[in-house]
């Protein structure tokens, strides 16, 4: 053999990658492959579990605003202040459908915890007694009682879009669906009353 030809030889033969590094570098290409889909995953995991603290404030808004709310129905209801037969068959079965739709909110809002004041604050109803007790001085209980609780359907209504939005766990949109429907069903059925 010349020194020609086993100089060419060897040059070919340190020239092309060796079986070794090629597996080194299949290797170091599924690391990086690996480490780029781990990073997805991770930031796909922060994105969805971000909104978890904003469910939790909506469900915790929500809950104390169905109290409120609540509230406001069933003290109408129970002073027979209700002049109105339907108004009041409408004001009893509110009572009872937004009772049950509070109770499985609240439920779902102690999941995340206790309610926090400031919440509570900024939820709290300090207009509807004064408004009421003024409509019953001017004998305008009804007609003023059926726009408050529209209002209030309504608000309510929007607060639960708003959860809903926010979730995408089955049990959560289904006790949210079902107090939405109930809410837009009184709503619809008190909008249709003729006072």
């Amino acid at each position: 053999m010349t020194s020609v030809s086993a100089y060419a030889m060897m040059k070919k033969m340190y020239s092309q990658p060796s079986r070794l590094q090629q597996l080194l570098a299949n290797r170091r290409l599924l690391l990086v492959a690996g480490g780029l889909l781990l990073a997805i995953i991770v930031g796909i995991v922060l994105l969805t579990s971000s909104g978890g603290k904003d469910l939790r404030t909506s469900l915790q808004h929500l809950s104390v605003r169905y109290d409120s709310v609540v509230t406001v129905v069933q003290r109408a209801g129970s002073n027979n202040q209700i002049s109105s037969d339907d108004l009041a068959k409408l004001n009893a079965e509110a009572s009872s459908v937004l009772t049950s739709d509070e109770t499985a909110v609240t439920s779902l809002a102690k999941n995340y915890g206790e309610i926090p004041q400031d919440i509570q604050t900024a939820e709290a109803d300090t207009s509807s007694a004064g408004k009421l007790d003024n409509a019953k001085l001017t004998n305008t209980f009804d007609t003023t009682y059926s726009r408050l609780l529209r209002d209030k359907l309504t608000a309510l209504i929007g607060l639960i879009d708003e959860a809903r939005s926010e979730t995408s766990a089955t049990n959560t949109l289904s006790v949210l669906n079902k107090a939405k429907a109930n809410t837009n069903t009184l709503l619809e059925r008190l909008t249709s009353l003729k006072l």
